[in-house]
């Protein structure tokens, strides 16, 4: 996601500069766009759902928290574990795999740790 956003942010920087674009701030602008653009495109969502019977996992909208499909079933067996954060975000393992989520959401994922242990 981030490879991706940076390459074209420096490729539509200096396309910006080749055409034309006087100074600094214009080709940085129209780089940052595409940056924007690029990342929002490739990041995947995922929604995770705690059911009176299992955690399962949804495909999410890349516009809207929106879930728009089912992704898979995890076993009962499987743990809601806080690994990190930030001021902005806060990292979860869910089984196998990790997830950032912001922190509006961090107060449904820790009832899901407790109602896992």
């Amino acid at each position: 996601m981030f490879p991706f956003g940076i390459a074209s942010f420096a490729v539509l920087a200096i396309v910006g500069v080749l055409s034309g674009l006087d100074g600094v701030i214009l080709p940085t602008a129209v780089g940052a766009a595409g940056a924007s653009v690029a990342v929002t495109a490739t990041t995947s969502h995922t929604i995770v759902v705690l059911t009176d019977r299992e955690l399962v996992l949804l495909r999410g909208s890349r516009i809207r928290a929106v879930a728009t499909g089912p992704l898979k079933r995890l076993p009962d067996s499987t743990l809601v574990q806080r690994t990190g954060g930030s001021m902005i975000v806060s990292d979860w393992r869910i089984g196998e795999s990790s997830y950032s989520a912001s922190k509006a959401h961090e107060q449904q994922l820790t009832a899901m740790e407790m109602a896992t242990r």
